[in-house]
């Protein structure tokens, strides 16, 4: 056995200093090189050993350059990085909850794809190949179309559009404008019946009796329509002209001209969502009035405009929500907040952003067309309600309901009412009243962004980059901040001044945003 102790070895024999008798070992077996040595790894070429008789001589390449061939450094370790293997490990147990979740889904989508069967017009009804189409394959051909012409930006959900269009299609007017987001399972069926056609599978039908959205004695709930009783007619002219000389000003989400009409055409007697929109309005108009009319005992305050709200009141319908129902519900929040039980207004609330939110309202509109008085209404609801929302919740301390980063709407145009018919075109020169709207508006956001940031869960404050008092003092800082921004942009004609108030509509625009800031201010700095 070779040791590395000094003996030499010679052409397989041991010698033995005290024994002159050779010894004949056998061949010596060469030491087999693990690795290359340092020189030969640095300039990566093939490290051969010398041809001599001892193996420790070192390499060729070494004994070229004239240098000791040496194995001082470590070997790096072959095979997957250690990194590497815990991200697969990782992503490979997300792809396992991943697909748990997606077989959930489709479970409880076949399930409810059962309780769908769409209306077709009667052109399909009498064509035998066209009664099995599937209410996803219109969707599938329009999303093919547009993915060919590049993808699709992100103002628009096309997936929750191309649904909505689908579904509006049912004829029972509880579906006609309904809002699917991209995260819904009406999403999902569509992204699987697009899968099957660019698979060439043909789409499953499920056999069994053929089921309708809405169910007759579900239906007929739908169809029952409320006769309301109303005041006398110069009771509500006067009381609407009250409306909108005392509340139109600092929450303009009527249209005067369009509202006077309607209740002239005697609309509010067809249309029981306007009708009941049009009691809401009495109710809280009743509140400027000193006619007994408005009063339940002819007489007592508190009580004006109670017969109006209490008449309004229905019970939750299976419709869709339209502009005038959406607007009972802002005023019946706005009358039941003057009430014994002000706690009312925190539901009436509630219901009016659902209904914004299940008409998708707080998407922005696609571009282009010019702006109707509809869609201005639309726009001055949904500010409306995000007022409110944002200002209840600064004064009851609690979470708001519509974040800022969840919705996308344009502001109002910047346009009075009496010149909608002229091109919605503001004169020069003449403010205009829906200044003080917009500059509602963003003061509202910077309440939104406080009940965040200041007054937030601790979860969400982590979320958001909290790590600390400091953090807290910077926040208040930039708050603070914005909202000089804000008071130095407010224009002239709305700047509050004791010795010089402004006149007219704008003193009480004026003194409201003036009293908003202060308190948000108080809000904020506290």
């Amino acid at each position: 056995m070779a040791h590395d102790n000094g003996l030499e070895l010679h052409g397989g024999a041991h010698s033995d200093p005290q024994n002159s008798t050779r010894v004949n070992w056998g061949p010596v077996k060469q030491r087999n090189r693990v690795h290359s040595c340092d020189l030969c790894r640095q300039k990566k070429i093939r490290c051969k050993e010398l041809s001599t008789t001892n193996a420790l001589d070192g390499c060729s390449n070494c004994a070229t350059f004239g240098l000791a061939c040496t194995y001082s450094k470590p070997q790096k370790k072959r095979g997957p990085k250690a990194t590497k293997v815990e991200e697969l490990t990782k992503e490979n147990t997300s792809l396992k909850r991943e697909n748990a979740s997606l077989k959930d889904r489709l479970r409880s989508l076949s399930m409810c794809s059962r309780c769908f069967r769409p209306l077709h017009s009667m052109q399909e009804q009498e064509d035998d190949s066209s009664r099995n189409t599937s209410i996803f394959q219109t969707s599938t051909r329009e999303t093919a179309a547009v993915s060919n012409t590049g993808e699709p930006s992100d103002d628009q959900d096309f997936t929750g559009d191309d649904l909505a269009e689908h579904f509006s299609q049912f004829s029972f007017e509880s579906m006609k404008t309904k809002h699917y987001g991209s995260a819904s399972t009406f999403a999902l069926a569509n992204s699987i019946a697009i899968k099957e056609q660019v698979r060439g599978q043909p789409s499953s039908s499920h056999p069994g009796p053929p089921l309708i959205l809405l169910l007759p004695w579900e239906q007929e709930a739908c169809n029952q329509q409320r006769r309301y009783v109303y005041p006398a007619n110069d009771l509500i002219a006067a009381l609407l002209d009250l409306y909108f000389k005392n509340v139109h000003p600092t929450l303009p989400i009527l249209n005067r001209p369009s509202m006077e009409r309607s209740v002239a055409e005697g609309l509010h007697f067809i249309d029981m969502k306007f009708g009941g929109m049009l009691l809401s309005v009495l109710a809280v108009a009743a509140r400027y009035s000193d006619d007994p009319r408005v009063f339940v005992d002819g007489h007592t305050p508190l009580s004006a405009g109670w017969e109006f709200a209490n008449e309004a009141w229905r019970a939750l319908k299976l419709s869709e929500p339209t502009i005038h129902e959406v607007q009972m519900y802002f005023m019946l929040t706005l009358y039941a907040k003057a009430t014994s039980t002000p706690q009312i207004s925190w539901s009436y609330l509630g219901l009016g952003i659902r209904c914004l939110q299940q008409r998708a309202e707080f998407r922005r509109k696609s571009p282009g067309g010019k702006p109707g008085l509809e869609d201005e209404l639309w726009k001055r609801i949904f500010w409306s309600f995000a007022i409110f929302d944002r200002m209840n919740c600064v004064y009851l301390g609690r979470p708001i309901s519509l974040q800022p980063e969840d919705h996308e709407v344009d502001l109002p145009l910047e346009v009075d009412e009496e010149y909608w018919d002229r091109g919605l075109t503001q004169p020069l020169g003449k403010p205009s009243q829906l200044l003080f709207f917009t500059c509602h508006v963003r003061l509202s956001e910077i309440v939104a962004d406080a009940l965040r940031k200041l007054y937030g869960s601790k979860q969400s404050k982590k979320k958001m980059g909290y790590d600390g008092p400091e953090w807290e003092q910077r926040t208040v800082a930039k708050l603070d901040s914005a909202m000089n921004d804000l008071v130095h942009s407010i224009p002239p004609h709305l700047r509050w001044g004791p010795e010089n108030p402004p006149e007219g509509v704008f003193f009480d625009q004026a003194a409201t945003l003036q009293i908003a800031c202060n308190h948000i201010l108080i809000v904020v700095r506290s």
